[in-house]
């Protein structure tokens, strides 16, 4: 009689992300077809919704999960939207270091407004765009201002093609920015002086821009990530080969943490919870008017 055979069955460790705590936006737009609710998988959990009703989940195209966001540029204003609040502006990343990065399908080869990130039409803010000759445009502006600190046009070595997937990352480090196309640096530029980026009224937009006069995005996004004070890539990368991780990355010296506080709550409330594992409560008044993570 043969013996029996025993085969073990390893448990899959879901994929953490050490700065998980560190992104204000995470999206990976994963729903049913042609619904228009999008889910905010960060920390903050938000809901988007769209600014006309031209983009929606699409399973047609995806390149992680079970569907992406469908933007049909054909129509004016098509994209979706979040405005900040008073209390958290948390998409204005200021004079920080930041990763804005997603994955890009288009379905034309015209001048479209990928991401926007300004008060109104005239102010420059944060804004991406994909031209029509392929390559990708990153421009950056002091709060309030016209001018232009940082401009980029990457290479046409580094071609975001039509009807493919992929991978587009802006980072900023310093006065620095930084344009990576498939892992790789296809431009950057340096600003004269310090900028501070985005406004406290400044409305955040996906597959289109403030002003309609540069045509929505045509095509599908997915896994669109905003990281605020990292820069995750400061050199050549292999691009993500599975979707961004939900999940922080454990402190492997917790038990030994004393004291823990990450001072989120109310405004002007005066507990203040202990997260390490003594679990005190300490207290004093939380403040609206800076935060280096989170709201508070």
């Amino acid at each position: 009689m043969p013996l029996a055979t025993i085969s073990w069955m390893g448990v899959t460790t879901p994929p953490t992300d050490q700065y998980f705590l560190s992104n204000t936006l995470l999206l990976h737009f994963d729903g049913v077809n042609g619904t228009t609710n999008f889910v905010d998988s960060s920390s903050f959990s938000r809901l988007f919704q769209t600014s006309v009703l031209s983009a929606s989940h699409s399973t047609a195209q995806k390149k992680f999960g079970t569907s992406s966001l469908y933007v049909d540029g054909s129509v004016s204003g098509a994209g979706i939207n979040y405005n900040n609040t008073a209390s958290q502006y948390p998409f204005n990343v200021f004079n920080d270091p930041f990763t804005i990065e997603f994955w890009l399908y288009p379905t034309t080869n015209t001048l479209t407004s990928i991401v926007s990130i300004k008060p109104d039409t005239t102010d420059v803010g944060l804004l991406i765009r994909r031209n029509a000759d392929t390559s990708m445009s990153f421009f950056c502006g002091d709060n309030n201002s016209t001018s232009i600190d940082i401009s980029i046009v990457t290479s046409l070595s580094y071609p975001v093609l039509a009807n493919q997937w992929t991978h587009v990352a802006f980072t900023r480090v310093g006065l620095t920015g930084y344009a990576w196309i498939n892992g790789v640096l296809a431009g950057q530029n340096t600003a004269v002086a310090d900028f501070y980026v985005g406004a406290y009224a400044a409305v955040l937009y996906i597959g289109r821009e403030t002003s309609t006069a540069t045509p929505s995005f045509s095509g599908y996004i997915d896994d669109f990530r905003i990281t605020k004070g990292v820069a995750r890539y400061t050199a050549n990368f292999a691009v993500p080969t599975e979707a961004f991780p939900n999940k922080e990355q454990p402190d492997p010296y917790y038990s030994y943490v004393k004291l823990l506080l990450h001072c989120e709550g109310p405004e002007a409330g005066t507990t203040f919870t202990d997260s390490g594992p003594l679990a005190r409560l300490q207290q004093g008044a939380y403040s609206e008017t800076q935060t280096r993570y989170g709201n508070i």
